[in-house]
């Protein structure tokens, strides 16, 4: 997982739950924070929108932090890469 990544997700959550803004670090626990699978949900969205990939509805469910949504993108991005051809 790259830092860029990383960081541009801490910002999509703290975008998306302001309560949260300057709190946010990688391995934040959502539950911890009464964040549930609907925000999980609108986490994916707007990073497939930022980051211009498709996050597989089955890696959601393994999703528990910043860091994963991270992992989940970067996993994304070499699927993406790799189905283009040269």
């Amino acid at each position: 997982m790259t830092n860029d990544t990383l960081a541009r997700c801490i910002a999509l959550v703290e975008r998306e739950v302001p309560r949260l803004a300057g709190e946010v670090t990688p391995d934040l626990v959502f539950a911890d924070h009464d964040l549930d699978s609907l925000d999980l949900m609108v986490f994916a969205v707007e990073a497939e929108t930022l980051f211009e990939v498709v996050i597989p509805d089955s890696v959601l469910d393994t999703i528990t932090t910043p860091r994963g949504l991270a992992e989940a993108v970067d996993a994304a991005l070499r699927r993406q890469m790799g189905a283009q051809p040269a």
